[in-house]
């Protein structure tokens, strides 16, 4: 892209918007140049769209904050998910105030060199309202459980994170139905009165494991959490595995993940207890 297709980027950052409109290009995303939106504050360098994405990005040789912080009020206040970058200096880029800022206001970081950007931070989706459990209230064993679904959901990989807690709570939930069968514990039955079998449980979808636990004949209050959390949030593990381009899904997973995340949370506690 030359540097003329720029018309409000200072001289001096010229370098550093065409270095961007090309890597994000090539990283699949759709590229505007200077869009002008209703509800913008200002007129950035860039606007990246890729699925439901939507990445905001400033070029500049020094920091901003005000700007940025402008447009990381503008971003949380979105109804979809919206991100912000800034492409800086090298120098500019890795000082340590710099990513501080970064971290402070999850920010993505670029930094700039010979024509080629380098991510030093990943931008999140800031449009997320999402208040995840402290997991220190927990129990170790869900601690160690649930803290890689949390650094990714914290991160910005919050559709994978929120799946990963979805099979968390369906392989513990298959695994400790399966042992009380097998034990005699309890008795499912299917929809047509018939006792499930142990191995059956093992190749049941989470649907169909929810029906199972609902099917147990005289339930304790732990198998009726589980039963009644894996009916919770059944339809939206199969909108975030098989409808995850879906606008319409993407916007009801994203308004249930925070319910979804506390209820998956106190389901493992009392599985793994």
């Amino acid at each position: 892209m030359p540097e003329a297709d720029f018309k409000t980027v200072p001289d001096e950052a010229l370098p550093l918007a065409v270095a961007a409109e090309t890597y994000f290009t090539n990283e699949g995303y759709d590229v505007a140049i200077e869009r002008r939106d209703l509800g913008f504050p200002f007129v950035p360098t860039l606007v990246c769209t890729r699925d439901h994405e939507t990445l905001v990005v400033e070029c500049a040789t020094a920091l901003d904050r005000k700007r940025v912080a402008r447009w990381v009020s503008f971003c949380k206040s979105q109804p979809s998910d919206t991100r912000v970058a800034v492409v800086l200096s090298e120098a500019e880029a890795n000082a340590a105030e710099t990513t501080r800022f970064a971290i402070e206001e999850r920010i993505g970081l670029y930094s700039a060199h010979d024509a080629n950007l380098d991510e030093l931070r990943q931008p999140v989706d800031l449009a997320l309202n999402v208040d995840l459990p402290d997991l220190a209230d927990y129990s170790p064993k869900v601690r160690r459980a649930l803290a890689p679904c949390f650094r990714k959901i914290r991160r910005g990989e919050w559709r994978d994170g929120l799946n990963d807690v979805y099979l968390l709570v369906e392989d513990n939930a298959r695994e400790l139905l399966a042992e009380r069968i097998q034990a005699n514990q309890v008795v499912s039955l299917d929809r047509n009165g018939n006792p499930i079998a142990a191995r059956s449980v093992r190749d049941m979808t989470m649907g169909q494991l929810g029906y199972a636990y609902s099917g147990i004949v005289t339930k304790n209050q732990q198998e009726s959490l589980i039963a009644g959390t894996l009916t919770l949030i059944n339809p939206t593990r199969v909108k975030l595995t098989h409808r995850r381009r879906n606008r319409q899904a993407e916007e009801a997973i994203r308004l249930a993940m925070g319910n979804h995340v506390h209820a998956a949370t106190q389901c493992l506690e009392d599985i793994l207890r």
